[in-house]
């Protein structure tokens, strides 16, 4: 799920980032529309002493970076980043040559000591160009054959004004976001309009407002409450030369556009007792979608509860129990708009159930040990495919470019296991190791729960190293991850030459959907580093 420009920042990690917190259980009661996981971004303050800047070279682009202080409260920022991974990549003859340029800005001001005003935004404006001059392989040919070119350009911008008391405080929030998708693929990557086999264009422009009171009568608790609302507008135009049922050559062509509006209120309490050491989370938020077949908000209650139980200084016990909705992606809304469906459209719903033991050891060592278990409601049922969303592929420019049902189900679950020792006598190290499994319904396949498209299985890392004497530092990093599923191709439907003229690839057997894995992967690298020279060698098998 794409976010507001103002919630979720991509940024450069190593320079604008202050902060970014990852949240994949028992949702903040203000964010709506999302399903599984939550990412928060807070970009770092300008710097208020005086102007600077950087410049920056990287193994995949190049930057500046400029920041500093417009009076004695307001800090601005500017970045921006041009890549030239799309040169060394076409050395190694890759098939596709993607080309990424983003710029943000960030101007914050303080209005005396209560208020304070935040102006920021991004643009991102990404392109994939075919190496059709590359050496000549079997590899390289077949995937430039039936991949497309293409643009995605995303400009975003949000405001924030807050208000502080000493026990209150005030929230208004705004932001727009516009995400343009543009594609085309020509016959042997002619280029001649006579060629032409695609020309897809979708657009999403969103906007979002919220209003936010936060009230804190005691240092014990906190009650949160508040209302948004985003309206978007999805558009989609379609033109393709494809094969009927009876692999006889035929075109389609739409246009569509689908107004969506949704309105939420949500309420949160925060609750410390028994001697601070049971922390408690209620909150409850309620949705409205002009698009829903069901129009009363009461009956889109997304309620969650979090218990946090400190039996002791050094061990935490939580447990979390959550529902959450969301509707179904715009490009399957616009979809069932073009094709007339008539299938009545629902969110889509997940109840998870979390349980948390967190062990921590002064501040050398700390452990955590997480279980959860999720089931998915009224989940993208893809009706030309009879699969489920989830188990779909993007092909390089959309999921799910057909008519949907939400007759598919599915389940999560999974282990997660961390443990860290940081630096003592020299000596640090880190590891992590997780089994998850997601599982969804297909109607090619009724009762049968197969794997989803991101089923990871078990994927672990380890990290140590040793630091000693002045500067010398040795490190070792090991990666393991099972591979991931795959659907066979139909060989029959395959071999037919109207396919492959058209195409320029194979059937996928859905009734063998996500039935086979690829090899699992290993990696290890191991670093030696002198004050600021260094050495690596990493090895895949």
């Amino acid at each position: 799920k794409q976010k507001t420009a103002y919630e979720i920042y991509q940024c450069d990690w190593s320079s604008d980032v202050c902060s970014s917190d990852l949240s994949s259980h028992a949702l903040e009661s203000e964010i709506g529309n999302a399903l599984s996981a939550v990412v928060r971004i807070e970009q770092r303050e300008a710097r208020s002493d005086r102007w600077g800047g950087r410049l920056t070279q990287g193994g995949t682009d190049y930057g500046i970076m400029l920041e500093g202080p417009l009076g004695h409260q307001t800090g601005i920022q500017v970045s921006a980043r041009n890549s030239f991974s799309q040169y060394y990549l076409k050395a190694f003859n890759v098939p596709v040559l993607p080309t990424y340029r983003d710029l943000q800005f960030r101007l914050h001001t303080r209005f005396k000591h209560n208020s304070d005003l935040l102006i920021t935004g991004i643009g991102g404006w990404d392109s994939y160009a075919l190496n059709s001059q590359g050496r000549s392989s079997d590899a390289l040919l077949y995937n430039i054959g039936y991949i497309p070119q293409g643009t995605v350009q995303a400009q975003m911008a949000g405001v924030r004004y807050r208000y502080f008391t000493s026990r209150q405080q005030f929230i208004v929030q705004a932001s727009v976001d516009n995400t343009i998708n543009k594609a085309q693929k020509y016959k042997n990557n002619s280029g001649l309009f006579n060629d032409l086999n695609l020309n897809y264009s979708s657009n999403e422009l969103k906007q979002y407002f919220k209003i936010q009171h936060v009230f804190t009568p005691h240092q014990y608790f906190k009650f949160i409450t508040g209302i948004n609302t985003t309206q978007s507008n999805l558009y989609l135009k379609v033109w393709q030369r494809q094969l009927n049922a009876l692999f006889l050559p035929d075109t389609f062509y739409s246009e569509s556009t689908v107004p969506v509006r949704q309105w939420s209120c949500f309420a949160k309490l925060y609750a410390v007792v028994l001697n601070n050491r049971l922390h408690s989370e209620f909150f409850v938020r309620s949705d409205y979608w002009n698009v829903s077949s069901i129009q009363n908000p009461f009956q889109i209650l997304s309620p969650s509860v979090k218990l946090t139980f400190k039996s002791s200084h050094q061990i935490n016990l939580q447990g979390s129990y959550e529902i959450n909705h969301q509707m179904p992606p715009a490009i399957s809304l616009l979809y069932n708009r073009a094709l007339n469906s008539s299938a009545a459209v629902k969110p889509v719903q997940s109840q998870q159930t979390q349980l948390l033991l967190e062990y921590q050891k002064s501040t050398q060592f700390s452990s955590k040990l997480s279980v959860f278990y999720k089931v998915y409601n009224f989940y993208p049922m893809l009706a030309l495919d009879s699969i489920s969303y989830a188990n779909a592929l993007a092909s390089y420019v959309s999921v799910s470019n057909q008519p949907f049902s939400q007759d598919s189900k599915g389940r999560a679950y999974g282990i997660q296991w961390f443990a860290q020792y940081r630096l003592k006598n020299g000596f640090y190290g880190q590891v992590n190791i997780n089994y998850i499994r997601s599982l969804f319904s297909n109607l090619i396949k009724p009762g049968v729960l197969s794997p989803s498209v991101w089923d990871p299985g078990f994927f672990s890392t380890l990290s140590c190293g040793r630091i000693w004497g002045k500067g010398w530092q040795w490190g070792l990093r090991c990666r393991y991850s099972s591979g991931t599923p795959y659907s066979p191709f139909d060989l029959n439907a395959s071999s037919r030459q109207a396919q492959w003229d058209l195409y320029q690839r194979g059937v996928y057997d859905f009734s063998l959907v996500n039935s086979k894995r690829l090899p699992g992967f290993y990696q290890d690298r191991k670093s030696t580093r002198l004050n600021s020279s260094h050495t690596d060698i990493s090895r895949m098998p």
